[in-house]
Formats: structure tokens, C-alpha cells, sequence
């Protein structure tokens, strides 16, 4: 879509509004609040027809172990995927990279037991068309800070998503707020 410009005393008509204000850039969709020493939290009714792209930013949970946060498309098949997740410890004393194939899961942060401040954002493009979905985004913690990337190989339209600790551990608080890029 190309940008417009206003002039000065130009009228702001409905059309204007609608195709340049309106139409650009991300919409919030949802807020959810994670419970109380839940391993995951899942988001319904996430993905439609509306958009191709969505972003999901998660914040504010303490988790009672150090693991990882992890996303599962729809009930979490497990053929047919891939992660990875690059990390480094801020003193530069650490690096690292996991990788996962077909659990289910695909990684979105290194998270800090009893860290409030650990935080993610990742991009999901294709989950409710019948095609790979991709994910991929960037986290940062207290010590730790990386990227993550995957896909979901399956043919498969997805309308919800869960957000997982990948170990024994729980989380608590905080929220998982869910954004669709419009289409031009």
C-alpha cells in the first residue's frame, strides 16, 4: 500500500480513513492472563481468515524452573516439525543453540526460574492456511537473550496455540498478548 500524504484542509472522508489509517500496520486481537503454577496456557479462537501473519508477545511470567518456553500449534502433533534456539549468556561467559524435531513443541525463549522479567516475541506466519506454518522471534531475559526459529511442516489450518514450559516446571502471572499484521 503506498503512503499517503494529507494536505492541509483536505477533507478526511470514510475512504481515506479505511484505506490508509485502517488498514496498516498490527491489530490487537487478545489478552491472556497465565493462571497459577500452570505448565501451559493455551489461547483459542487465535487464528482465522483475517490474517496471514500474527505476533505474539509474551511477558511478565515467573517460572519456577529454568527451562524453556515453547509454542505448540493446535493440539501439538509431533511429526513434522523443527526448532532451534541460539542463546547467550550477557557476561558473554555461555553461548549456545537446542534444537527439537518432531515433539510438538517449537522453542521460543530460555526462561530463569523466579524471573519476572523474562520476555518474548515471536512472529507466526500461515497457521490457519493449509500450508507449513513458520515461527521465529527473539526473547530476552535477566541473563540470557537469543532467538528462536521453526516451522510446523504439516498441511494442517490451526485455530489456537499453547504456550508451554518444556520441563517439570510451571509459570505464573504475567500475559500472552496476541497482535494480526493487516493485509494490504
Amino acid at each position: 500500500m503506498a503512503v499517503y500524504t494529507f494536505s492541509t484542509g483536505e477533507k478526511l472522508t470514510s475512504s481515506l480513513t479505511n484505506t490508509y489509517l485502517a488498514n496498516g500496520g498490527l491489530v490487537w486481537i487478545s489478552s491472556t492472563t497465565v493462571g497459577s503454577a500452570v505448565s501451559t496456557v493455551t489461547v483459542t479462537n487465535a487464528f482465522s481468515s483475517t490474517y496471514d501473519s500474527y505476533r505474539i508477545v509474551v511477558r511478565g511470567i515467573t517460572p519456577t524452573a529454568q527451562d524453556s518456553f515453547m509454542i505448540m500449534m493446535g493440539s501439538g502433533a509431533t511429526t513434522n516439525h523443527f526448532s532451534s534456539m541460539y542463546y547467550d549468556l550477557y557476561s558473554g561467559g555461555s553461548t549456545g543453540t537446542v534444537r527439537t524435531s518432531n515433539t510438538g513443541k517449537i522453542y521460543c525463549a530460555l526462561n530463569e526460574s523466579g524471573n519476572t522479567n523474562s520476555s518474548f516475541a515471536i512472529d507466526v506466519h500461515n497457521p490457519y492456511l493449509s500450508v507449513a506454518t513458520q515461527v521465529h522471534g527473539t526473547w530476552a531475559g535477566r541473563a540470557y537473550q537469543g532467538w528462536c526459529g521453526g516451522f510446523q511442516n504439516q498441511n494442517t489450518s490451526f485455530t489456537s496455540f499453547t504456550i508451554a514450559t518444556d520441563g517439570a516446571g510451571t509459570m505464573t502471572g504475567g500475559t500472552i498478548q496476541l497482535y494480526g499484521y493487516r493485509k494490504a
